[in-house]
């Protein structure tokens, strides 16, 4: 009786695990521009006046909803400015938040987010879907990236826009990027222009279902459970 608890128990923990995505660490790598539109994503500019921020769709002219939109308060040049950017593909959203006023945490009116598994205007939805890239890209020459951590993943080199935009692409050697959180440190070193200039896009690339385990593989995973409890049982016997 004891055996079967154990194997019962040890199937239902199985059960629970499978399916639930885990975001992966250390296994966040950058590659080469795999030249494929972007889906969706999140923008922080300058925006005239000041500073917005908003996340987007697959169109990027399409953003909605947004944090700050007429610029007030303005931005602190040479002040670092944290924020984070994430993405769940189990319930299909996708968030931003910016610590506008330096508090060293994310308050009221300093976060946004989209669900992505809606599509209004006829636009995709990605319904089980994960990304294979990730994209960070900044234009401008006054304005750098710091503290860059993708899952758990740390990018110490500090990236400065050179000429009219850089682009950096990273990817997950675990498998598909369908639960990520990236963090880090916005600093503006000059006015900027209405043109969104300068600005920071977190651009997710290349929508791909996100694997489910077939029964057989339960079945399986099960009988190896029920091995591993028989010669447990033999040893201790």
């Amino acid at each position: 009786m004891n055996i079967m608890k154990t194997i019962a128990g040890a199937a239902a923990a199985l059960a629970l695990s499978i399916g639930v995505p885990l975001a992966a660490h250390a296994t966040i790598i950058t590659v080469a521009n795999p030249n494929i539109s972007s889906d969706i994503g999140a923008r922080i500019r300058w925006g005239g006046t000041g500073f917005e921020a908003s996340v987007f769709d697959s169109n990027p002219l399409n953003q909605s909803p947004t944090l700050n939109p007429a610029g007030t308060p303005v931005w602190q040049l040479n002040q670092g400015y944290g924020f984070q950017v994430t993405y769940d593909g189990t319930t299909g959203t996708i968030g931003l938040s910016v610590d506008f006023d330096l508090s060293n945490s994310f308050g009221a009116g300093e976060s946004i987010s989209r669900n992505t598994f809606a599509a209004p205007n006829g636009l995709t939805s990605y319904v089980g879907y994960g990304f294979k890239y990730l994209q960070v890209a900044g234009n401008g020459s006054v304005s750098n990236l710091s503290n860059l951590v993708i899952n758990g993943a740390i990018f110490p080199t500090t990236i400065t826009p050179a000429g009219v935009q850089t682009d950096t692409y990273f990817r997950d050697t675990a498998g598909l990027l369908d639960q990520v959180t990236i963090t880090g440190t916005l600093t503006f070193t000059g006015t900027g222009t209405a043109d969104e200039n300068p600005a920071w896009n977190f651009r997710f690339i290349s929508p791909q279902l996100v694997p489910v385990p077939e029964p057989g593989s339960l079945a399986l995973a099960a009988l190896g459970l029920l091995g591993l409890v028989a010669v447990r049982r033999r040893k201790t016997a």
